[in-house]
């Protein structure tokens, strides 16, 4: 600690941009280093620049409760942070235009900053991560992951660059030959005409449109004919294990609902050639802690969480004046990759196992900047098992890679990161609210209550899955409520009755997160898409066209 301090000291007497302290991280191509600034910080619209909770509720506000739990400090609620711009020099290797490539992160070595140590963290490496589809055709892939190796360069797949597009189908689709018609998904699909009939001869389907879908899930559960299914990247993944291409996989909390005994799967996907496995649950605990270091640094009065993509799904396409109030800090996902990435030096790809299939739009999303390349669902998982004939009680149980988790664990079950927040700042006003029924319709409401001035939640934790992501649409969802909870229940008590470990006071893992990390690293931002979808309105023509066929 008396190190860690002196180096402080030094940085702040340091004048400004000084080569020996300075934190600006570098990008190493092999031949120079590229130097980089900070990541820049999302700017909220909407947002209001005083501290405390929602106006009229009556609660201490939330930076008084953190200064109470030793976690702001000196900090001055209500200062806003500005937002850093983000350029760079390009290297004699190609002259590209400047651009946030947060999948990139130097060695330690070179950036000058401290980092955690961590029994997984790889010797600092020379690679660092390119676009290959900028620099040779996809089919060359194995090609190049050869010659990059020559050069001292790890080319990112054109699979990855690709999948940064605009989705330009849905993620849920509909086997038109078991199709009834029964109009079952459109009365359980929350987005306005997500689903559409479709004349396909003498008989009809229900079809999907990829703007205004959602990928919520609500009609996989409500077709009783087995015609809606999803896809996700389940086949893509083992068939890169088994072309040796470098893979680690973070694990989604709803892992322990799912799998008896995590440690047998974990154990058959490293025996398939995965390196590292993290629990996701770590980057909950990130994700909780960023949340309340935002709130407070920004003064922010109410925003809503965002760890559901599908909730993120719906307001950047139908609720757009609420985007200024989702949380600017990524999901627990992300902040597991993003710590893999920018802490532990990984260069590998990244793969999720998850219960979810939005999750696919939130790898896919230009603001979360490729740092996944997979969806692996559980159910996904559960059926690539079944054709392969495996049996996981043969597998050779294996653990996580990671530091070791608090009560993010709990961000897989209806109000658990209400739980989380609640266990740090006491008292904090945080609205609880799950279901496709009341979710959404709540987000509709609490927009009506912005614009009358009306008291609002300090944090809104919304969930499109009403049992929480543990019974997501990517589960089999045969896992009882009741043995869900109780296992839930059991780890709970287990962390927070810990005496040696993070959670030997509250909010232990908070401050060495304080002491560890950059909150900008873990930041985000968003963008309405409600313009992509009032492109497909139809014309007066094809109204009156329409109008004409039914006649």
């Amino acid at each position: 600690m008396e190190a860690r301090s002196s180096a402080r000291e030094r940085r702040a007497a340091q004048p400004a941009g000084s080569p020996e302290l300075s934190r600006e991280p570098t990008l190493a191509t092999g031949c120079r280093a590229i130097r980089l600034t900070e990541l820049p910080v999302a700017s909220q619209a909407g947002r209001v620049d005083r501290p405390g909770s929602a106006s009229g509720s009556g609660r201490e506000p939330l930076p008084v409760l953190l200064q109470q739990a030793g976690l702001l400090g000196g900090l001055r609620p209500g200062r806003r942070l500005a937002p850093r711009a983000l350029s760079y020099t390009p290297g004699p290797l190609r002259n590209r235009p400047a651009r946030a490539p947060i999948h990139c992160r130097t060695p330690n070595r070179r950036a000058g900053a401290q980092r955690p140590t961590h029994p997984a963290a790889k010797a600092p490496s020379r690679y660092s991560p390119l676009a290959l589809c900028d620099i040779i055709h996809f089919p060359l892939d194995y090609l190049a992951s050869l010659v990059g190796r020559a050069l001292g360069v790890v080319f990112v797949s054109g699979k990855d660059k690709r999948e940064q597009v605009s989705r330009d189908r849905p993620l849920i689709l509909t086997s038109p030959g078991k199709c009834a018609g029964c109009n079952k998904c459109i009365a359980r699909c929350p987005s306005p005409d997500a689903n559409s009939s479709v004349l396909a001869g003498d008989s009809s389907f229900v079809s999907v449109d990829p703007l205004r879908c959602i990928a919520c899930g609500a009609c996989l559960r409500a077709c009783d004919h087995d015609a809606r299914y999803f896809e996700d990247d389940t086949e893509a993944f083992f068939a890169d294990l088994a072309r040796g291409t470098p893979i680690s996989v973070v694990v989604a909390p709803a892992v322990r609902a799912n799998f008896p005994r995590p440690e047998l799967l974990l154990g058959f996907l490293k025996s398939q050639g995965v390196r590292l496995a993290f629990d996701v649950s770590f980057g909950a605990d990130i994700t909780t802690w960023a949340y309340l270091k935002v709130i407070g640094e920004r003064g922010l009065d109410s925003v809503i969480a965002q760890p559901c993509p599908a909730i993120v799904n719906y307001i950047e396409r139908y609720l757009p004046d609420l985007i200024g109030r989702l949380a600017p800090v990524h999901s627990p996902m992300m902040a597991s990759a993003i710590y893999l990435r920018r802490y532990l030096n990984a260069t590998e790809r990244i793969a999720f196992l998850s219960p979810c299939v939005a999750k696919s739009d939130e790898i896919r999303a230009a603001e979360t900047g490729g740092l996944v390349s997979y969806n692996v669902t559980f159910s996904g998982l559960l059926r690539y098992l079944e054709r392969r004939r495996a049996r996981l009680e043969e597998s050779s149980p294996a653990g996580y890679d990671d530091l070791g988790c608090g009560l993010g664990l709990l961000y897989s079950r209806p109000g658990g990161l209400r739980e989380c927040v609640e266990h740090v700042a006491p008292g904090a006003w945080v609205r609880q609210i799950e279901g496709p029924e009341r979710a959404y319709p709540y987000l509709h409401a609490y927009g009506e209550r912005l614009r009358a001035g009306k008291p609002v939640p300090l944090l809104v934790d919304i969930l499109s899955c009403a049992d929480g992501c543990n019974l997501g649409p990517g589960t089999t969802g045969e896992a009882a409520l009741d043995d869900i909870d109780a296992t839930f229940n059991a780890l709970k008590a287990s962390r927070i009755a810990q005496r040696d470990g993070w959670l030997r006071k509250p909010a232990s893992l908070l401050r060495y997160f304080e002491k560890s990390l950059r909150v900008e690293d873990f930041q985000r931002s968003y963008r309405s898409r409600a313009e992509e979808i009032s492109r497909t309105e139809p014309g007066a023509a094809a109204i009156a066209q329409a109008f004409a066929a039914m006649r």
